[in-house]
């Protein structure tokens, strides 16, 4: 796992004020499993030659259960970093 840097703690910082909760809807349910089924729904309506509307409905539930797992994953990795580099800032000071 990489350190994290001044400016990723700083901007970590602002994103956690906003809660794990949010963060995990917005980020992993919206951005990540919107932007998920979108892709894989163009992808396979026209891999497959199936409409587009039904390819999405079945691919965004999907989308958005994936996205919210990755959100939970991604906020306890980024808040592991985190706490480490506070850590060592705190023996520095």
């Amino acid at each position: 796992m990489r350190h994290m840097t001044r400016s990723q703690a700083d901007q970590w910082a602002k994103s956690r004020v906003k809660g794990r909760w949010h963060f995990v809807f917005f980020n992993g349910v919206l951005v990540w499993g919107g932007t998920s089924a979108l892709i894989l729904s163009t992808f396979l309506s026209f891999l497959n030659d199936q409409d587009f509307a039904r390819t999405f409905m079945l691919a965004a539930p999907l989308s958005m259960v994936g996205g919210f797992i990755w959100g939970l994953m991604a906020w306890r990795m980024t808040e592991t970093r985190y706490n480490k580099f506070q850590a060592t800032q705190d023996e520095t000071s």
